[in-house]
């Protein structure tokens, strides 16, 4: 909710990022992505899911689902898991949210608590250029044009 054309203007103007986001999704991010549902969707992000298209695995493409409404959502997911705020009969998300911070913070404590001291050692960090992300390694010095 509450995407409108001018968003998808701003994604094709920053494509480069785009890229990077889609290989990292693909090829870094250590979950194992069963699905990817967006709700509520309009009717231009069928055109936003086509300029992303083409940095994506045909694996993830086959995840990515899209519902503009609840008849296609229900095919996956029981109307009593959802959020009220979606057309489900389960809790509000901000109620849900709430009743998860709280449990976060009751049983995790210590462990919030331990991680916030964790830091860095950036002595050993091994340093590589920073645009060498996803850019071309070596060199052109012995580059030939016919």
């Amino acid at each position: 909710k509450g995407c409108s054309l001018g968003h998808l203007a701003r994604v094709s103007t920053c494509m480069s990022l785009v890229r990077k986001f889609m290989i990292y999704i693909q090829d870094c991010h250590p979950v194992r992505l069963k699905g990817v549902h967006v709700i509520n969707t309009a009717s231009f992000i069928d055109s936003c899911l086509a300029l992303v298209k083409p940095f994506m695995q045909s694996g993830l493409i086959q995840l990515i689902h899209l519902h503009s409404d609840l008849t296609t959502l229900e095919k996956f997911f029981p109307l009593e898991l959802l959020p009220t705020d979606y057309g489900g009969m389960a809790p509000e998300t901000l109620s849900l949210h709430e009743d998860h911070i709280q449990l976060v913070s009751k049983n995790y404590k210590e462990w919030l608590k331990d991680s916030e001291k964790i830091t860095a050692d950036l002595k050993k960090r091994v340093t590589k250029p920073k645009n060498q992300i996803i850019e071309l390694e070596g060199s052109f010095k012995t580059l030939e044009i016919d």
